[in-house]
């Protein structure tokens, strides 16, 4: 688990693929357990590694290209129910950075939550951040101080687009 810079701010993230690391950031974050977290991929064919239709792999696609950072929620199987939790959703974003590309690329797929407890103001700085998690936390990244909006979050599904922040 890790402390880190993203394309709006600062995130606590951890592999998407570990649902223990995924348990982890709900409890360090103290986070509601019904609230699924958004996942950050380096490109658009990461998301076959959740199963998702080739469809909605297109349409997110399409959203991703907007100037403001663009979070999509698109239909995921129950397989996924552990970063879903249960809505049946996954909301997926193409950080625009490319430092940030460049790590999703290694790792993979991360979990990324805004780096602050539950309740709490997002931390703008990673001192911030530490005083937050201090060493629950094994990585903090410093990119600065980050004051930029939340991604705009959109679900698509068969019938419907709905804007669900921004």
């Amino acid at each position: 688990m890790a402390v880190i810079p993203t394309d709006t701010i600062y995130g606590l993230v951890a592999d998407a693929f570990n649902k223990d690391a995924v348990e982890r950031v709900y409890d360090v974050k103290d986070r509601q357990r019904t609230k699924p977290c958004i996942v950050l991929v380096s490109n658009a064919s990461q998301l076959n590694m959740f199963g998702i239709e080739p469809k909605w792999i297109a349409k997110a696609e399409e959203y991703w290209l907007a100037d403001q950072p663009t979070s999509v929620a698109v239909p995921v199987s129950k397989r996924f129910s552990y970063l879903a939790r249960d809505s049946g959703y996954l909301a997926f974003r193409l950080p625009k950075k490319e430092i940030i590309n460049s790590m999703l690329q290694v790792i993979g797929p991360v979990i990324a939550p805004s780096a602050n407890p539950e309740g709490l103001p997002p931390a703008l700085s990673v001192e911030e951040a530490y005083e937050y998690f201090a060493d629950t936390v094994e990585l903090y990244v410093d990119g600065g101080e980050l004051d930029n909006p939340p991604s705009k979050l959109i679900r698509i599904g068969a019938d419907s687009e709905v804007i669900l922040r921004g």
